[in-house]
């Protein structure tokens, strides 16, 4: 059944990279046709901000959206995964023969582009894909290595220009919605940090304004509002974790 959920910026982000800690779960929500919502702190955060920030401005006018940015977490993930290559075939270069095995240079991509757990069973079923019959010599495992992260900024590149012509993205309205930040505030062993009391302000509104009844998000911030929200707001908070959790691995599409 078609669904619409207002997501966070960690949802976006796993939607993007195939790399990401969130990808297996955040992709079923796009997969299965569900209409996503945000609003523009969460597309700020996610691809406009030049820098990490901690309080959003007082007036989200002041926000410049623009899809087409890249100073946002997209960017700085972008360029975390292109700047260690030279590191990696460095270190396969200098690997001895018998160093040299599928197990090694798979932990070693983890480890050198900071893959987190959640996400190296794809990028280890990348490797065994590609290996299975082909000989594993440092050339091939560098070249493969390259191409493998070129997947993935190109396959980032195709998703964020999705996400931009699908999601609906709403007006924030943080900096007027005193009620409900107030509301929110009253719960302080909970109340979360800006940007996300913001976030979850503008999801509030967002709620109370339209057809969306459920956030999603990976935030273990955000997720530990999930009473709160059912019992004082009447909405839903759902773990990506819990709600899309998969069995299988997917591979990248290109």
């Amino acid at each position: 059944m078609k669904r619409e959920l207002f997501v966070d910026t960690n949802v976006l982000l796993g939607l993007t990279f195939y790399s990401d800690r969130w990808f297996r779960e955040a992709r079923p929500a796009y997969d299965n046709g569900h209409e996503i919502h945000a609003s523009d702190l969460v597309v700020y955060e996610y691809c406009c901000s030049p820098r990490p920030f901690r309080q959003p401005p007082d007036n989200p006018n002041e926000l410049d959206i623009d899809w087409s940015n890249d100073q946002g977490l997209v960017g700085r993930i972008r360029k975390r995964l292109s700047k260690p290559y030279r590191e990696y075939r460095g270190t396969v270069r200098r690997m001895s023969d018998e160093e040299l095995t599928l197990d090694n240079v798979v932990q070693e991509f983890i480890e050198t582009f900071e893959i987190r757990e959640q996400a190296e069973p794809q990028m280890r079923g990348e490797f065994e894909k590609e290996f299975s019959d082909k000989a594993i010599t440092r050339q091939y495992v560098n070249e493969f290595a390259s191409e493998l992260i070129d997947k993935i900024l190109r396959a980032s590149d195709v998703m964020k220009q999705n996400l931009a012509e699908q999601v609906k993205v709403h007006n924030s309205k943080y900096h007027v919605a005193d009620e409900d930040k107030r509301k929110w505030k009253e719960f302080p062993e909970k109340s979360p940090c800006e940007p996300d009391l913001s976030i979850i302000v503008d999801a509030t509104q967002v709620i109370n304004e339209n057809s969306v009844n459920t956030v999603l998000s990976g935030d273990s911030d955000i997720l530990a509002l999930q009473e709160i929200a059912n019992s004082y707001f009447g909405f839903s908070i759902l773990s990506m974790a819990d709600e899309y959790s998969v069995t299988h691995e997917k591979r990248v599409d290109t």
